[in-house]
C-alpha cells in the first residue's frame, strides 16, 4: 500500500496499522480502536475537549439558533440550535501537511519522511 492508494485512511486501516506495529491479533487491534473511538465519542458528547498531543483537538461549539431562509420558497425559517465539533491541529501537524522544512514524520508504511521545502 503506497501513499498514492489511499484516499482516506479507514478504521480497517487503521486496524491493520496497530496490527501490524504492535503484533497484536486483528481482532485485539480493531477492540483497542473502538475503545479509543468510542472515549473520544463520550468525551465529545459529555463537551470535553479532546487532545492529542503532536496532532491536535477536537472541540465541541455550541451553535445557537438563529434565522435562515429556505432556499425553494425563500420564507425565513428558525433553524434549530446544533452542536459542531470543530478540530484544530497543532502548530506541527501543520507544518507537517504544509511541507515545511525540517519537519519530520512517520507515514502509515513505518517509513520516515522529512520535507523537502
Amino acid at each position: 500500500m503506497t501513499q498514492e492508494d489511499i484516499h482516506a485512511l479507514s478504521k480497517s486501516m487503521i486496524v491493520e496499522l496497530i496490527q501490524r506495529e504492535t503484533g497484536l491479533s486483528l481482532r485485539d487491534s480493531k477492540d483497542y480502536l473502538e475503545i479509543v473511538i468510542e472515549d473520544i465519542k463520550a468525551a465529545l458528547v459529555a463537551g470535553d475537549d479532546v487532545k492529542i498531543t503532536g496532532f491536535g483537538k477536537w472541540h465541541v461549539h455550541d451553535r445557537p439558533s438563529h434565522k435562515g431562509r429556505n432556499l425553494l420558497t425563500g420564507d425565513p425559517i428558525v433553524i434549530e440550535p446544533r452542536r459542531k465539533v470543530k478540530f484544530k491541529p497543532t502548530l506541527k501537524l501543520r507544518a507537517i501537511i504544509n511541507g515545511q522544512k525540517g519537519e519530520t514524520f512517520i507515514d502509515h508504511t513505518g517509513h520516515t519522511n522529512s520535507s523537502k521545502k
